[in-house]
């Protein structure tokens, strides 16, 4: 948790999967490439207040369910699961919000 004054937390987990085990997730907030995140990792990423975009990639795969999240001094931190679909024409990533005891200890 983060208690810098304006500034909140996102922590992103990628949930474990043999498809695309070796390829990193790309991780775009606003449209811009933030990095990437291998399998079962997790990674947090302080930010102002302010509302994001979040969208992921996956190799080849650039289908994904974007989220939509607002950090404020009431809700400053949130917790993203992301995982991979394997869908019969194409993959695709479904990110969901989760609770903070939904996460894996970092």
């Amino acid at each position: 948790e983060l208690k810098n004054a304006g500034e909140g937390m996102v922590q992103i987990y990628r949930m474990g999967s043999p498809i695309g085990v070796a390829v990193g997730y790309g991780i775009y907030i606003n449209e811009k490439p933030y990095g990437h995140l291998g399998n079962k990792e997790s990674i947090r990423i302080p930010l102002p207040y302010g509302t994001y975009k979040f969208h992921f990639t996956c190799g080849m795969t650039r289908k994904c369910e974007d989220i939509t999240i607002t950090l404020s001094p009431e809700n400053p931190n949130a917790y993203i699961k992301a995982r991979i679909k394997a869908g019969f024409w194409t993959n695709k990533i479904i990110p969901a919000l989760v609770s903070k005891d939904e996460m894996p200890e970092l």
